[in-house]
This record gives C-alpha cells, structure tokens and sequence, in this order.
C-alpha cells in the first residue's frame, strides 16, 4: 500500500452512476504517500476540476498509478524520473 492507512473509503465499481475506476484510501493532509511499485514519474500536474494536485507513475509491466488529491508534490517529471516501491514522492 502507498500509506500506512488502510482505510478504504471508496472501492472499485459504480459510485454515482458512474465507474470508478480506482481505489480511495483515507489519507489527513501531509501524511506521506509512496509509490506502490517502482516506476518512472510521468506526470505531476494540477487539474482544478478532478483530482487537485496529482502524480502519474508508469510501472516496467505498463501499468500507471495516479496518485490524487495531493497536498504537496515532491518530484517533477523531469526526464521520467525514476521512483523505487516505498519512494517518498508526495502528501
């Protein structure tokens, strides 16, 4: 898991009306997120009407993470830097 928490607040499947297509986990404003897997940081942006402060990883088996709702953002996607499982990157 990216954060010592492990409370689910909202699962995959339907939440209102719509797909969810992800996992939210109950994080308070400057807990430390880590990457769940080793990967490359592709994108570290700012979208004003979904998730806020949010961070993009690409793992070596193709699949992407998105860490959302961010307090802080610690890396930059400088030349898809690369992050190691447990890498403190964000809050």
């Amino acid at each position: 898991m990216p954060t010592n928490s492990r409370v689910v607040t909202s699962n995959f499947g339907s939440r209102w009306g719509r797909q969810h297509k992800g996992l939210d986990i109950k994080v308070y404003i400057g807990d430390t997120i880590r990457a769940a897997f080793s990967g490359k940081v592709r994108i570290v942006r700012y979208e004003a009407g979904g998730y806020g402060k949010y961070i993009v990883i690409r793992h070596p088996n193709g699949l992407e993470t998105i860490y959302g709702h961010l307090s802080e953002q610690l890396v930059t996607e400088k030349s898809g830097r690369a992050c190691r499982r447990n890498h403190r990157s964000w809050r």
